[in-house]
């Protein structure tokens, strides 16, 4: 099953011109589906709430199966407003490994807490 790749960034004032040219930079852009590119500055959200979570699940054509998206970030309160959208959450990107194992074995439990990034 084919996994599609977004991004949901607070930029500031930076639009999807200079954050793009910095992941080109990087050499990551590419692995971003560039419809799933969601910054703050071009879309008028935040991640304050579940409104622009909600929103990268529309437009990834899933916005009546959020549970299809699983949200990677180590802040706790992004990841309680992913989960209050609907989305499944992984504390850290170290450990998607081990949550899509999990997900594929039928044990994750990635919708009842935000669970705490390793140390």
């Amino acid at each position: 099953q084919r996994r599609r790749l977004g991004i949901i960034s607070n930029t500031g004032n930076d639009g999807r011109e200079t954050v793009d040219s910095v992941l080109r930079s990087a050499g990551v852009v590419d692995q971003f589906e560039p419809d799933l590119r969601l910054y703050s500055h071009d879309i008028g959200l935040i991640k304050d709430s579940p409104r622009i979570f909600a929103k990268a699940a529309e437009l990834a054509g899933l916005g009546a199966s959020p549970r299809r998206c699983m949200f990677v970030g180590e802040d706790s309160t992004e990841r309680a407003f992913a989960l209050a959208a609907g989305m499944r959450v992984c504390p850290h990107p170290l450990k998607i490994a081990d949550v899509l194992a999990e997900l594929k074995a039928g044990t994750a439990d990635l919708s009842t807490s935000p669970q705490d990034p390793p140390d």
